[in-house]
Protein backbone atom coordinates (compact mmCIF):
# COMPACT_ATOMS: atom_id res chain seq x y z
CA UNK A 1 0.00 0.00 0.00
CA UNK A 2 1.62 3.05 -0.75
CA UNK A 3 0.68 6.74 0.96
CA UNK A 4 1.48 9.33 -1.93
CA UNK A 5 -1.38 10.63 -3.56
CA UNK A 6 -1.12 14.59 -3.00
CA UNK A 7 1.38 16.74 -4.91
CA UNK A 8 4.72 16.81 -2.63
CA UNK A 9 4.55 20.43 -2.24
CA UNK A 10 0.93 20.01 -0.47
CA UNK A 11 1.59 17.05 1.34
CA UNK A 12 5.01 18.38 3.50
CA UNK A 13 2.27 20.93 4.03
CA UNK A 14 -0.20 18.36 5.07
CA UNK A 15 2.68 16.91 7.37
CA UNK A 16 3.74 20.13 8.80
CA UNK A 17 0.42 20.84 9.92
CA UNK A 18 -0.59 17.31 11.95
CA UNK A 19 2.65 17.40 13.46
CA UNK A 20 1.60 21.04 14.62
CA UNK A 21 -1.80 20.35 15.92
CA UNK A 22 -0.39 17.94 18.38
CA UNK A 23 0.34 21.49 20.14
CA UNK A 24 -2.62 22.45 20.90
CA UNK A 25 -4.46 19.35 21.24
CA UNK A 26 -1.28 18.21 24.20
CA UNK A 27 -2.17 21.97 25.23
CA UNK A 28 -5.99 21.55 25.52
CA UNK A 29 -5.31 17.90 27.35
CA UNK A 30 -3.27 19.05 29.51
CA UNK A 31 -5.37 21.67 30.70
CA UNK A 32 -8.22 19.69 30.94
CA UNK A 33 -6.03 17.14 33.11
CA UNK A 34 -4.09 19.97 35.33
CA UNK A 35 -0.83 18.75 34.06
CA UNK A 36 2.16 21.38 33.95
CA UNK A 37 3.64 21.20 30.45
CA UNK A 38 6.67 23.22 31.11
CA UNK A 39 9.84 23.71 28.72
CA UNK A 40 12.98 24.91 30.32
CA UNK A 41 15.00 26.56 27.82
CA UNK A 42 18.50 26.60 28.66
CA UNK A 43 21.68 25.20 27.26
CA UNK A 44 21.66 22.44 29.40
CA UNK A 45 18.60 21.00 27.46
CA UNK A 46 20.20 21.86 23.97
CA UNK A 47 23.26 19.85 24.91
CA UNK A 48 21.93 17.19 26.76
CA UNK A 49 19.74 16.74 24.43
CA UNK A 50 22.48 16.41 21.55
CA UNK A 51 24.36 14.06 23.63
CA UNK A 52 21.35 11.98 24.04
CA UNK A 53 20.52 11.49 20.32
CA UNK A 54 23.91 9.71 20.20
CA UNK A 55 22.60 6.66 21.31
CA UNK A 56 19.42 6.65 19.15
CA UNK A 57 21.55 7.65 16.23
CA UNK A 58 24.21 5.42 16.40
CA UNK A 59 21.53 2.96 17.03
CA UNK A 60 19.58 3.56 13.58
CA UNK A 61 23.05 3.42 11.52
CA UNK A 62 23.94 -0.23 13.56
CA UNK A 63 20.79 -1.29 12.12
CA UNK A 64 20.69 -0.33 8.58
CA UNK A 65 23.96 -2.82 8.32
CA UNK A 66 22.34 -5.63 10.04
CA UNK A 67 21.04 -8.72 7.84
CA UNK A 68 17.87 -9.70 9.25
CA UNK A 69 14.98 -10.00 7.54
CA UNK A 70 12.63 -8.01 9.51
CA UNK A 71 15.04 -5.41 9.27
CA UNK A 72 15.39 -5.56 5.80
CA UNK A 73 11.44 -5.88 5.08
CA UNK A 74 11.32 -2.14 7.32
CA UNK A 75 14.00 -0.57 5.76
CA UNK A 76 12.22 -1.72 2.26
CA UNK A 77 8.39 -0.49 4.04
CA UNK A 78 10.09 2.65 4.54
CA UNK A 79 11.83 3.69 1.44
CA UNK A 80 8.80 2.46 -0.73
CA UNK A 81 5.73 4.25 1.19
CA UNK A 82 7.24 6.56 4.01
CA UNK A 83 10.41 8.67 2.11
CA UNK A 84 8.17 8.95 -0.90
CA UNK A 85 6.10 11.26 1.31
CA UNK A 86 9.27 13.82 1.73
CA UNK A 87 9.96 13.71 -2.19
CA UNK A 88 10.68 17.50 -3.02
CA UNK A 89 11.38 18.54 0.67
CA UNK A 90 14.07 21.38 1.33
CA UNK A 91 16.05 20.60 4.40
CA UNK A 92 14.47 23.52 5.95
CA UNK A 93 11.48 21.88 5.13
CA UNK A 94 12.64 18.60 7.24
CA UNK A 95 14.37 20.41 9.73
CA UNK A 96 10.62 22.01 10.55
CA UNK A 97 8.98 18.58 10.16
CA UNK A 98 11.52 17.65 12.52
CA UNK A 99 10.99 20.11 15.04
CA UNK A 100 6.98 20.09 15.06
CA UNK A 101 7.15 16.38 15.56
CA UNK A 102 9.68 16.43 17.92
CA UNK A 103 7.60 19.57 20.61
CA UNK A 104 3.99 17.91 19.02
CA UNK A 105 4.69 14.48 20.12
CA UNK A 106 6.84 14.93 23.02
CA UNK A 107 4.38 17.46 24.54
CA UNK A 108 1.68 14.53 23.90
CA UNK A 109 3.07 11.35 24.55
CA UNK A 110 5.92 12.49 27.36
CA UNK A 111 4.01 15.62 28.58
CA UNK A 112 0.24 14.46 28.57
CA UNK A 113 -0.03 10.68 28.13
CA UNK A 114 3.18 9.63 29.97
CA UNK A 115 2.68 12.36 32.87
CA UNK A 116 -1.40 11.14 33.26
CA UNK A 117 -0.62 7.44 33.61
CA UNK A 118 2.49 8.24 35.99
CA UNK A 119 0.75 9.87 38.11
CA UNK A 120 -2.54 7.21 37.86
CA UNK A 121 -0.65 3.91 38.12
CA UNK A 122 2.73 4.60 39.41
CA UNK A 123 6.49 5.48 37.78
CA UNK A 124 7.30 2.30 36.09
CA UNK A 125 4.14 1.46 34.99
CA UNK A 126 3.09 4.78 33.50
CA UNK A 127 6.41 4.44 31.46
CA UNK A 128 5.75 1.23 29.87
CA UNK A 129 2.13 1.81 29.15
CA UNK A 130 2.91 5.32 27.64
CA UNK A 131 5.81 3.77 25.38
CA UNK A 132 3.26 0.78 24.12
CA UNK A 133 1.23 4.18 23.12
CA UNK A 134 3.71 5.64 21.63
CA UNK A 135 4.67 2.39 19.62
CA UNK A 136 0.95 1.94 18.58
CA UNK A 137 0.81 5.36 17.58
CA UNK A 138 3.46 5.10 15.12
CA UNK A 139 2.34 1.35 13.90
CA UNK A 140 3.19 0.12 10.31
CA UNK A 141 4.71 -2.95 10.84
CA UNK A 142 5.56 -5.08 14.24
CA UNK A 143 9.44 -4.00 13.61
CA UNK A 144 8.21 -0.46 13.66
CA UNK A 145 6.52 -0.69 16.47
CA UNK A 146 9.40 -2.40 18.21
CA UNK A 147 11.77 0.58 17.39
CA UNK A 148 9.15 3.13 18.16
CA UNK A 149 8.27 1.43 21.30
CA UNK A 150 11.95 1.30 22.45
CA UNK A 151 12.37 5.20 21.59
CA UNK A 152 9.14 5.82 23.56
CA UNK A 153 11.07 4.19 26.36
CA UNK A 154 14.03 5.69 26.30
CA UNK A 155 12.58 8.87 25.66
CA UNK A 156 10.28 8.66 28.47
CA UNK A 157 12.74 7.38 31.05
CA UNK A 158 14.97 10.91 29.71
CA UNK A 159 12.10 12.39 30.54
CA UNK A 160 11.36 10.90 33.92
CA UNK A 161 15.08 11.57 34.93
CA UNK A 162 15.72 15.04 33.87
CA UNK A 163 11.86 16.21 34.37
CA UNK A 164 12.96 18.58 31.02
CA UNK A 165 10.16 18.29 27.93
CA UNK A 166 12.46 20.42 26.13
CA UNK A 167 15.34 18.02 26.16
CA UNK A 168 13.36 15.34 24.93
CA UNK A 169 11.97 17.14 22.36
CA UNK A 170 15.27 17.69 21.04
CA UNK A 171 16.37 14.18 21.01
CA UNK A 172 13.16 13.74 19.27
CA UNK A 173 13.42 16.20 16.51
CA UNK A 174 17.10 16.24 16.12
CA UNK A 175 16.63 12.16 15.84
CA UNK A 176 14.07 12.12 13.55
CA UNK A 177 16.07 14.73 11.36
CA UNK A 178 19.13 12.74 11.24
CA UNK A 179 16.86 10.28 10.33
CA UNK A 180 15.37 11.36 7.44
CA UNK A 181 18.73 13.16 6.00
CA UNK A 182 20.37 9.26 6.63
CA UNK A 183 17.26 7.55 4.90
CA UNK A 184 16.79 10.18 2.01
CA UNK A 185 20.39 9.88 1.37
CA UNK A 186 20.51 6.27 0.96
CA UNK A 187 16.87 5.44 -1.29
CA UNK A 188 17.65 4.16 -4.74
CA UNK A 189 16.91 7.56 -7.27
CA UNK A 190 14.21 5.62 -8.87
CA UNK A 191 12.05 6.07 -5.51
CA UNK A 192 13.22 9.55 -5.17
CA UNK A 193 12.19 10.57 -8.49
CA UNK A 194 8.79 9.07 -8.68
Amino acid sequence: MRFVHYRPRKLITLIMLFEGSLLPLAGILAWLLDLPLLLTPGLRSIGLGILATLPMWWLLRWSRGLDLKSLRELFEWVEHNLLPLFKGATTWQLAAIAVLAGLGEEMLFRGVIQQALQQWLGPWTGLLLASLVFGAAHWVSRTYMVFACLMGLYLGSLYWLSEDLLLVAIVHALYDFLALRLLLGHSSPAQTEG
